[in-house]
């Protein structure tokens, strides 16, 4: 994927190798019981970063996530706070995409 990351002025190209999944420094939490993991890659393969969001029903209706994601250490704090705002806009628009496709 491409994605400007964190408020950057340029984008980032990498995958995410969602078979790997060893080692992620992120806790599993057991209340979330479905979850999309692994470890960004950069094109050289080497780890850059992971994932591991975490998505549970609700009993009142719809769900709950937990979307952490681990940066290097070398990031500046400022580029992991925009970082929640993209996640915020991201998972946003997927949700109410879901929600406007599904049937009445």
């Amino acid at each position: 994927m491409i994605e400007v990351t964190g408020g950057a002025t340029m984008g980032s190209r990498f995958v995410i190798d969602y078979a790997d999944t060893t080692g992620i420094p992120v806790s599993r939490n057991s209340h979330f019981p479905v979850e999309t993991s692994g470890w960004a890659r950069a094109d050289d393969g080497n780890r850059i970063g992971a994932v591991r969001h975490q998505f549970r029903d609700n009993a009142q209706g719809g769900f709950s996530a937990m979307l952490p994601v681990a940066f290097p250490a070398t990031l500046p704090p400022w580029m992991i706070t925009e970082h929640r705002w993209h996640l915020a806009c991201e998972f946003s628009n997927w949700v109410c995409a879901f929600v406007d496709s599904a049937p009445q």
